[in-house]
């Protein structure tokens, strides 16, 4: 198993879901190539038949992932919307004001780190 990054992963090591989601729509990828294409081809009709049907369980399959997901971020999001808007508000208001800039960085980073327990990608 590919860590992302070339390198192998231990197979014990668990997925988180959106882990998950980037290797399979890497083998989704890789599934509708030319090359692979190309080595479908020559199989017989049941064959091909039966590798695009499995293709498109699972794109299907990552659909359902995907909507899982955003239900998930959805619901994080939910849980630090009140924080989420404090930030975002005395931060706009701040900006407006123009005055508190040596806070800004600290206020921009208090949001992203709120937005990253919702979306994972810090």
């Amino acid at each position: 198993m590919s860590n992302g990054n070339g390198g192998a992963t231990p197979a014990s090591t668990p997925f988180t879901k959106t882990e998950l989601l980037a290797s399979l729509r890497a083998v989704e990828s890789r599934l509708y190539s030319p090359a692979v294409e190309a080595k479908v081809k020559p199989l017989s009709a049941d064959q091909r038949q039966q590798f695009v049907a499995e293709r498109l369980h699972l794109t299907a399959v990552i659909t359902q992932l995907t909507a899982s997901l955003m239900k998930d971020i959805r619901e994080d999001l939910d849980r630090q919307s009140p924080a989420l808007r404090q930030g975002i508000d005395g931060l706009a208001g701040s900006l407006n004001d123009l005055d508190d800039a040596a806070q800004w960085a600290g206020a921009v980073s208090s949001v992203i780190g709120l937005i990253g327990k919702v979306i994972s990608f810090l």
